[in-house]
């Protein structure tokens, strides 16, 4: 099982990882932790909001490779063309091993760095 994430930083640099192994029912923020091993990888920053009552953090991811984490941008998220706004990450205090939106094998993930004024 595997999805597509590509990244676009909105200044003509774009960076896709073309077979990203998921296994089966996981979210868009492990995706991007499955990715982080692929070389080159990618690190990303996400700002939790709050944790929920499965014991996930609720939030954003603010930046990409150390991109992003500036006031106005934000990082704007779908799934197959379906834009996602509830991120959820797991953690090692999770009870719920599942994080939010569920990914399929052969989905897209889209994540655009858009300047908000």
């Amino acid at each position: 099982m595997s999805v597509t994430l590509h990244i676009d930083f909105s200044n003509g640099v774009t960076k896709t990882f073309a077979q990203v192994p998921t296994g089966v029912h996981k979210s868009v923020t492990q995706a991007l932790d499955a990715a982080s091993f692929l070389k080159p990888g990618l690190t990303y920053d996400f700002d939790a909001q709050f944790i929920d009552r499965g014991g996930r953090e609720v939030g954003a991811v603010v930046a990409i490779d150390g991109v992003g984490d500036a006031e106005g941008q934000l990082w704007a998220v779908w799934v197959n063309e379906r834009a996602v706004s509830d991120l959820r990450r797991v953690t090692d205090f999770s009870v719920t091993p599942f994080g939010g939106v569920r990914v399929e094998d052969g989905d897209v993930i889209t994540f655009k760095l858009m300047q908000m004024d």
